[in-house]
């Protein structure tokens, strides 16, 4: 068996680890997926972003063994309550920032990828099978029985499934789904959602369509870009549009599908766009190390081109990096004699 990884994208828009794909609209602070052997857990606040009720991601608090990690959007990276800088390395827990993303890796089999915004993965190793619980599911390759609340019955609904699983239950439950679909309620954006998000269907994306389907990233696109009417609607949709293409990344199919007119995406001291770029990010100090396993994937955003690696706040040439010896730091092609020999 694979890592399998557990999403939410955009605008509550949920997969579990075993594929169970659901929508869930509560603004409170939910067990997004825990282990029963203590191993680890991981809550998720979501806040509304939208008058016809949807809600996007604000923070997330990562517990394993006697640490806890807590992002917020638009703020620092605490661990233990105390503000860091990336990259940081514990024992066998790594916090990372690669393009978009900020990456927490840990040896127990567990990563969690967010952009600080609206796209969350999950990713647990097998040894987890049937070990989770919480909105992911419980990992037993069985879509039927995801919606397992907390006191183990199994719900039809999203709604009752996952109001179970408040952190303190103190948030009113949130009631089922009205039919009434964001662009129903906003017709005014239908059209420019509809015309943004075709991207999706577009001939740009036709290599994944075999590979990826469409058409529910399609339609979960124009939902948010329907509905994110609390300012920061371009976000929404160029998530939607986003999260479509790190599927096709994860299928081995990547596309660079962003353009001045549609998501723009800037970047400065020497960085290019990459659509796929590698998740852990190569310095001076790590050129001569093998990657880790945990590095194989690839993930969109700003990344130090070809032939070159990170070094204070730019790229420069891997050729360029300082050598060291002996703790002390020498520039390229310099030779040090010792014991009447060269090094």
């Amino acid at each position: 068996m694979c890592f399998r990884t557990c999403s939410v994208v955009g605008e509550g828009h949920f997969q579990t680890f075993d594929g169970k794909l659901y929508t869930f609209a509560g603004p409170c602070q939910y067990v997004l997926a825990e282990a029963s052997n203590n191993a680890f857990s991981i809550d998720v606040e979501t806040v509304l972003c939208g008058s016809s009720g949807i809600t996007c991601t604000r923070a997330i608090d990562i517990h394993i063994g006697n640490i806890t990690i807590f992002m917020v959007k638009g703020s620092e990276i605490s661990v233990n309550n105390v503000q860091i800088t990336l990259p940081k390395y514990y024992n066998d827990l790594r916090i990372e920032q690669s393009g978009v993303y900020y990456i927490v890796t840990s040896d127990i089999g567990l990563k969690v990828k967010w952009d600080l915004g609206t796209r969350l993965y999950v990713e647990v190793d097998p040894l987890f099978n049937s070990l989770t619980s919480g909105l992911c599911g419980n990992y037993d390759t069985d879509q039927t029985n995801d919606f397992t609340t907390r006191t183990g019955l199994v719900e039809q609904s999203s709604e009752n499934f996952a109001n179970s699983w408040q952190v303190l239950n103190n948030c009113p439950d949130v009631e089922e789904l009205s039919l009434d679909s964001p662009c129903e309620l906003h017709p005014e954006r239908k059209a420019w959602a509809m015309r943004h998000c075709n991207i999706i269907l577009h001939s740009t994306f036709e290599e994944c369509h075999s590979k990826v389907e469409p058409e529910p990233y399609f339609d979960r696109c124009t939902y948010d870009a329907c509905g994110c009417d609390y300012g920061g609607d371009c976000e929404c949709l160029c998530t939607a549009v986003a999260a479509y293409a790190q599927e096709c990344n994860d299928a081995g199919v990547y596309i660079k599908w962003r353009s001045q007119d549609l998501c723009p995406m800037q970047c400065e001291s020497g960085l290019e766009y990459m659509a796929c770029g590698p998740t852990c990010r190569q310095t001076c100090d790590t050129i001569s190390g093998e990657d880790p396993l945990h590095c194989s994937e690839c993930v969109e955003g700003c990344h130090c081109p070809h032939g070159y690696v990170a070094q204070d706040e730019g790229c420069v040439l891997a050729d360029e990096c300082p050598c060291v010896y002996e703790n002390g730091e020498y520039p390229p092609g310099t030779v040090i004699t010792k014991e009447c020999q060269n090094w």
